[in-house]
């Protein structure tokens, strides 16, 4: 049970409404099964949960409601002290680049190559750090494109962390062999 204590109650309800299969008949799997379903009927009143955050698009409106839409944030978890940065890309990765689009079925922005058959996926704008100067500058020429009016928003996370990255001067590199300092989570 505690290893669903970094789950917010959206996720607890969503995982008790998924199929259930316990071919083997375990009596622990029903019996959490049942726990799990007292839990969300009576607002988790033995089970620790995360404690959801939310952000409001005020210029994105839900189509049925007309309200703003809201988008559910996960909190970091204690378990972790630092994120890991991975490697970064050597100067003039991009330079073959074609397209940068935003792949709302995914939810990461797709990088397409001239030369290449694969894509580059950016899970998050903070991936871009792992460029060099002259590979922010390749982004900075090129639109994003978003089919999808809902995840605008997200999609110019992209281009707007271009943009901050251009001006702040902090693409991978700038500061020398202390990059990856910046963005480490100070302990308490």
């Amino acid at each position: 049970m505690h290893d669903f204590n970094s789950w917010i109650k959206v996720d607890l309800a969503e995982l008790l409404r998924a199929p259930f299969h316990n071919p083997s008949e375990v009596p622990n799997v029903t019996s959490f099964k049942i726990f799990l379903n007292r839990q969300v009927k009576e607002n988790f009143p033995r089970m620790k949960t995360a404690r959801a955050l939310y952000r409001k698009h005020k210029e994105i409106l839900d189509h049925e409601s007309g309200e703003p839409m809201k988008i559910i944030l996960w909190p970091a978890t204690k378990e972790h002290k630092e994120i890991p940065i991975p490697q970064h890309f050597h100067e003039g990765y991009l330079d073959n680049m074609e397209i940068l689009a935003y792949d709302y079925e995914t939810a990461t922005a797709a990088i397409k190559f001239k030369d290449r058959e694969q894509f580059l996926r950016l899970i998050s704008a903070k991936d871009l750090l792992r460029f060099r100067e002259r590979d922010i500058c390749t982004l900075s020429r090129h639109q994003i494109i978003c089919k999808n009016d809902f995840m605008e928003a997200d999609a110019k996370e992209v281009t707007g962390m271009v943009a901050t990255i251009i001006n702040g001067r902090v693409w991978m590199g700038s500061m020398g062999k202390f990059d990856l300092k910046l963005f480490e989570k100070p302990t308490d």
